[in-house]
């Protein structure tokens, strides 16, 4: 475990050493990403290459894209949740204690699709003085449990983590259904650390604070809040998330409000830079969500202003409760002062749990090949 830790650390420094290639400037258009923990950004990187496996059977079923106004089926209510308070073994001394990095995945207060299932990753630093090993568990101690078990382990048979290293605590959560006349509630729950003997300890000066998860559940969800939530890949292999801003090797930034060809500004969008190269391809493969019932994918595509050069080929591929993964639509653009506008009738996937995949490819030469995808999400 130390031999890969400081493997993955020298790779960070030198990864933000590096100074990549200058892509074309645009003329009136500049692109800033949002503020990013520099902690958070680290251990992205490594979720990155983590959850590759994660997607690897993604798939899904011919898609029909003739849309229409049939009243779409209705999904079938979830039991209540019900909250049970866990109790705690009282922890003497400091012998184990932790460090909250960061959120790797699912921001505060994100809206996700009620019966969605989603993980929660943390990052956390062993701030104590015993070595943690696969005895240790995460352990669910107040608030919603949100479909999770009460006790998850840690780590897996023969991984340790040493006083001083960095660890991924992960659990795996169900959106519940929204409560009834309490429209955009937040749930909450909240975890610790067990150790072998049961002793139950969080962060901070006492060792007893709780990292949690926090979303809202609702019949939207959004691509640009969840960037993160995807793995993200080049034509050679996996790209960091977020990504570094201007790397030759392909990128992604969070907009919130960048210029369109067609001369106006454009809401929060994801822009997408493939690699600078002869059919470069960026994609972002984002984890299953469950679609609600009368949702549509919408959006709109365009080159960002100010390159006339821009010529790309963009898809939205999905898959569905596992299955092969298939186009669901497809635009070649250049620019010509329009925006592509997107509305895709999901009717048809109601209740079912369908993986979204987002890609560009410069189409021939990378020439200004900066795309930009205003508002993506799933909704009314």
């Amino acid at each position: 475990m130390k031999k890969l830790l400081l493997v993955f650390l020298m790779l960070s420094m030198g990864l933000l050493g590096c100074v990549p290639a200058t892509l074309t400037p645009l003329t009136a258009m500049t692109i800033t990403a949002l503020p990013q923990d520099a902690m958070a950004t680290a251990v992205a990187q490594t979720v990155s290459a983590l959850e590759a496996t994660r997607v690897a059977s993604l798939s899904a079923v011919p898609f029909i894209a003739t849309p229409t106004i049939e009243a779409p089926p209705t999904l079938t209510p979830r039991p209540t949740i019900q909250v049970v308070q866990p109790q705690d073994t009282p922890l003497t001394g400091f012998c184990d204690s932790l460090s909250f990095l960061g959120d790797v995945t699912i921001p505060d207060d994100v809206m996700i699709p009620p019966g969605t299932v989603f993980k929660k990753i943390w990052a956390i630093k062993n701030s104590g003085q015993c070595t943690w090993n696969s005895s240790y568990s995460l352990v669910w101690v107040g608030g919603d449990q949100l479909g999770a078990p009460v006790e998850v382990p840690l780590l897996k048979e023969g991984q340790v983590v040493y006083p001083g290293e960095m660890a991924l605590a992960t659990v795996e959560f169900v959106a519940p259904q929204p409560v009834a006349g309490e429209p955009g509630r937040s749930f909450i729950s909240y975890w610790k650390l067990r150790n072998t003997s049961g002793g139950v300890f969080g962060w901070g000066t006492s060792a007893d604070r709780s990292f949690y998860v926090k979303i809202r559940s609702g019949n939207t969800f959004s691509f640009v809040d969840n960037p993160c939530s995807a793995v993200w890949s080049n034509n050679s292999g996996l790209l960091y998330c977020p990504t570094k801003s201007k790397d030759p090797a392909g990128y992604f930034l969070q907009e919130k409000s960048p210029k369109v060809e067609s001369g106006i500004v454009a809401g929060y969008s994801l822009v997408m830079v493939p690699p600078q190269q002869q059919d470069g391809e960026i994609r972002a493969r984002f984890s299953p969500i469950m679609v609600p019932s009368g949702s549509y994918l919408r959006s709109a595509i365009s080159c960002a202003f100010g390159d006339a050069r821009c010529n790309f080929n963009a898809k939205i591929l999905f898959s569905v409760d596992g299955g092969e993964e298939k186009v669901l639509a497809e635009w070649n653009k250049y620019y010509d002062g329009f925006v592509e506008g997107i509305g895709i009738d999901l009717k048809q996937y109601a209740g079912k749990q369908v993986g979204f995949t987002f890609l560009v490819n410069t189409n021939g030469g990378p020439e200004g090949d900066v795309v930009v995808w205003q508002e993506p999400r799933i909704g009314p």
